[in-house]
């Protein structure tokens, strides 16, 4: 309904929300036919980057953008909308940090890895995906990247 209301400025929020809403069905609903999931990814993708154009100050949608790239394993595409975030508005997310750190040790980052992720995990929980983010940032931390429970816990100078 919003979209279909939309003001010719657009509607950042309404696209980031549609984008949202089709996420949550494509993982909540197994009954989403096979020959339409390609359809509603590239539809999360189409929103998402118009919701970035009306509004390129939200740090979420950035966020969001770089989420999708990820889950389609697109890292390098992916630590560009992380980062983009951070620019915006930097450590709003451990989430955020997580999923840029989890780039970083894809594509074989290891230093900047390390300190992405502590950073993640030092970082206060918002909401449950912040904390899920800080318990999956510890668990690569000291099983991925073999790093001491006392050298993660160290505050840092980021």
């Amino acid at each position: 309904m919003a979209l279909a209301i939309e003001p010719s400025s657009g509607s950042a929020g309404a696209h980031k929300w549609y984008a949202i809403i089709i996420c949550q069905l494509l993982h909540a609903d197994p009954k989403v036919p096979k020959n339409k999931i390609a359809d509603l990814k590239s539809d999360v993708k189409k929103h998402l980057e118009r919701a970035t154009e009306i509004d390129p100050k939200d740090p979420f949608t950035w966020h969001l953008l770089g989420r999708y790239h990820y889950e389609n394993k697109d890292y390098k595409e992916a630590i560009n909308y992380f980062q983009k975030a951070e620019g915006i508005k930097s450590r709003f997310s451990a989430a955020n940090l997580y999923y840029l750190g989890s780039c970083q040790v894809h594509l074989g980052k290891k230093p900047d890895a390390v300190d992405t992720l502590k950073n993640a995990y030092l970082l206060q929980a918002k909401n449950k995906h912040d904390g899920k983010a800080k318990s999956e940032a510890k668990r690569i931390l000291l099983s991925t990247l073999k790093q001491k429970v006392e050298d993660i816990e160290a505050k840092s100078e980021w």
